[in-house]
């Protein structure tokens, strides 16, 4: 495994399985450099900048971290959900604190989206109505049931 260290400190450390990985990221920056219409003295440029990395290989290992009870929301005693169904469990994990965020949140991106929309993309978002806590629950059931289904 590899790993890349710089001297930025706000740059992002990356763990490589494969030195092709990054490889291509880096190439593929490039080919968007070319098509935004850059000289090849900048692109030169960014590519020194880029490789100004130190890669040595290290043994990754992970943090792991030790289950307990009092660093979650969940405080639920185990032994008393021997007899809870499948959707009582789900309630337990996407209780209606937990959905209303995610329709609060869904709805905040959609007017964020609208104010950035192009004439292109505006007349698909003008027919958008605001979510609910109904359509959320439906969207979740439909994800997890595309795991279960197979197709045939």
């Amino acid at each position: 495994m590899a790993t890349c260290t710089t001297n930025d400190p706000h740059e992002i450390q990356m763990d490589s399985e494969s030195e092709g990985d990054s490889t291509m990221e880096i190439d593929s920056v490039y080919s968007s450099d070319v098509d935004s219409g850059e000289s090849d003295d900048e692109i030169g440029s960014s590519k020194q900048q880029s490789t100004d990395r130190i890669w040595k290989k290290t043994a990754f290992k992970p943090h792991l971290f030790t289950f307990d009870e009092t660093n979650t929301d969940l405080s639920s005693n185990i032994d008393a959900m021997k007899d809870a169904t499948p959707l009582d469990v789900f309630q337990l994990l996407f209780n209606e604190t937990m959905i209303d965020l995610i329709v609060e949140e869904t709805n905040k991106y959609q007017v964020f989206s609208n104010k950035n929309a192009t004439s292109s993309t505006s007349s698909h978002q003008a027919k958008w109505t605001e979510t609910n806590r109904s359509e959320i629950y439906t969207f979740l059931a439909t994800i997890m049931l595309m795991s279960v289904t197979k197709k045939n």
